[in-house]
């Protein structure tokens, strides 16, 4: 189990190919006539983490396995969130445990967190570390339409830009909730005299100014929580813009329930523009 995980997280997957250290990795045609092939599975593996699933028939430790081994192994793999599918790319899947080895990009979420105009945070039992690359493959398999993604992360960090790297962007980071004080969010001490439970381990932070990014990136948020994969108590709450900006928590019946929306953040978001959305959220 070990060989067959091994080079899949390799930190430089190209070097199987010109290296004498590592090429035992690969089976002895990919160095000579699907050289080719696979460096360009390789190179894909090394640059966004995906694996293209061709790739497995040419590394010497999936070799000698019959297709119907190679899914169960895949599976296993998954079950332990070490990989994620990709919803409507069959041939592809994330090596998830391979963006904890990527710094985080910290600096870059507090400066678009700092600056966001729209803030969403799930309060969570647990910081599980499949949680942003559950996230990132959920992005990765639902389209925008007319637009172009660009997804970059590295710990428990995920930036997602429509077009180019240098377009509009969506934050996505996972941090302690003891944590909140250090991070830039508006109007926290609000939102944490709000919480009402003590328990919480994690906080997951989505923040935008671009509206149709952070819509979409809460759709992945919400349909990540829903999965129950990390336990099914959590907290989700949005910060309402407007001349006196608070945050409204979402799913719940509190004592000022006419203000708060009963449904999820998603089902809000979608909600006319002319209606009135977790008090004229």
């Amino acid at each position: 189990m070990v060989d067959l995980l091994r080079p899949l997280m390799h930190h430089k997957p190209t070097l199987m190919l010109t290296s004498e250290e590592y090429c035992h990795f690969l089976v002895d045609d990919a160095r000579v006539r699907k050289f080719d092939e696979a460096k360009l599975y390789l190179d894909h593996l090394e640059k966004t983490n995906e694996l293209d699933v061709r790739l497995l028939p040419l590394m010497k430790a999936w070799e000698p396995l019959s297709s119907n081994q190679r899914e169960e192994m895949l599976n296993f793999f998954e079950k332990s969130m070490l990989l994620c599918r990709i919803a409507q790319r069959a041939d592809t899947i994330l090596v998830s445990a391979r963006t904890r080895s990527v710094p985080a990009l910290n600096s870059e979420v507090a400066s678009i967190l700092s600056g966001a105009s729209h803030v969403a945070l799930y309060l969570l039992p647990i910081s599980h570390i499949g949680i942003i690359p559950q996230i990132i493959s959920r992005a990765l398999s639902k389209k925008l339409a007319g637009s172009h993604l660009i997804t970059r992360s590295g710990g428990d960090t995920l930036l997602v830009h429509r077009q180019h790297a240098g377009g509009p962007c969506c934050a996505v980071n996972l941090f302690p909730y003891a944590h909140i004080p250090q991070w830039p969010l508006p109007n926290k001490e609000d939102l944490v005299a709000q919480v009402s439970e003590t328990t919480f381990s994690g906080a997951l932070c989505v923040a935008s100014c671009d509206f149709g990014l952070f819509q979409f990136m809460v759709k992945c948020a919400d349909d990540t929580m829903d999965s129950c994969s990390f336990g099914a108590r959590f907290q989700s709450w949005c910060l309402r813009i407007g001349p006196s900006p608070r945050w409204v928590q979402f799913e719940h019946s509190g004592l000022d329930a006419e203000a708060f929306e009963k449904s999820s953040l998603t089902h809000a978001m979608g909600r006319n523009i002319h209606e009135t959305v977790a008090g004229a959220f």
